[in-house]
């Protein structure tokens, strides 16, 4: 028997696009749907759009919140009610290949979940001529979706991920510190891993008002030397702290799995082990000249786990250097 799939579309103010989108679920040849859509408050004329389709199909479900509550809160919500044995989330303005979830259920073989690639389209549906990780220069291997690579790059989009709904117990609610779709993708890294396809499944609109991924499109106007120095050591505080903060989210949450979610596969035990004292070590960056102990820590995890490539010597070297080396550096032009 063909599981149930559950297909969350949050909406705000997305009158203009979302009836294609909908046409395009619709049209999905995996039949066995149910088609949540929780709008946010929209002030345009997408909850009538969403009642109009609602009444011609029995399969949408309709939620919707008097006030604005954002996209994670409203995102939560609307997976929680969800019945199925595997979810998607659905942007509102994307149009989805008509054999997105059938290709995705039968890629699973084992794994959590699947996800692919996204071809993207202009505000008028018209190809961009490239993907998305093209567009932003992600080549994905087999390790892409593992663990340690996603604290440095995600390579997963939830637009065009498929999972099941084990999931949910380590996920929900979201945290506001990070984007859902990487909340997602590390849980997923932890128990099961996900499966590729690279077959893009997606066409992905490429607008003014994407809550993700706004910017893919954009040209970049190049800037005074000066201004790019000072921007390439905010960039790498800022990466820095995110890297922190995906640590210390797997480090937490790990341990809320359920059991259905273990089943899938066992947490690397030793690899949480390994990350446990970095967070703290990351945090002590700016306070030393040097930071030796986060050095060997990281320098262990490389040699231990083989597929951290992100952690060779040079970047153990980067991670490990504090704001007076910096400085010096910066004096001594090394940098």
């Amino acid at each position: 028997m063909a599981p149930l799939v559950s297909i969350v579309i949050t909406t705000y103010n997305g009158a203009k696009y979302l009836a294609a989108q909908l046409d395009s679920i619709l049209a999905q040849t995996h039949r066995e749907l149910e088609i949540i859509l929780s709008d946010d408050a929209s002030r345009d004329d997408t909850w009538a759009i969403a009642q109009r389709y609602a009444a011609e199909d029995a399969r949408i479900v309709l939620l919707r919140h008097e006030q604005n509550v954002g996209l994670h809160a409203n995102l939560g919500a609307a997976l929680a009610r969800a019945r199925g044995e595997y979810l998607a989330i659905s942007d509102q303005d994307d149009i989805w290949l008509p054999h997105k979830i059938e290709k995705q259920l039968a890629l699973l073989d084992g794994g959590v979940g699947v996800y692919s690639d996204s071809a993207l389209i202009d505000a008028a549906g018209h190809s961009l001529g490239t993907t998305l990780f093209a567009s932003l220069n992600i080549q994905p291997t087999a390790d892409s979706a593992r663990t340690v690579p996603l604290f440095f790059k995600n390579a997963v989009s939830g637009h065009a991920l498929l999972f099941h709904r084990a999931l949910l117990s380590m996920v929900l609610p979201f945290s506001d510190d990070f984007i859902f779709d990487h909340q997602l993708a590390l849980a997923a890294s932890c128990f099961g891993g996900l499966r590729y396809c690279p077959e893009p499944l997606v066409l992905h609109r490429i607008h003014g008002g994407n809550h993700t991924n706004a910017g893919v499109a954009d040209k970049v106007t190049p800037k005074p030397a000066i201004e790019r120095s000072s921007d390439r050591l905010a960039e790498r505080r800022q990466h820095r702290f995110q890297q922190q903060q995906r640590i210390r989210y797997v480090l937490e949450r790990a341990p809320r799995a359920s059991e259905d979610l273990r089943r899938f596969g066992c947490c690397d035990a030793q690899l949480l082990a390994d990350i446990a004292g970095i967070p703290d070590e990351m945090a002590r960056y700016n306070d030393v000249f040097f930071n030796l102990r986060l050095f060997l820590l990281l320098r262990r995890l490389g040699s231990k786990h083989r597929y951290c490539r992100k952690l060779r010597l040079k970047r153990c070297f980067t991670l490990a250097k504090g704001a007076r080396w910096f400085r010096l550096a910066g004096r001594l032009s090394l940098r």
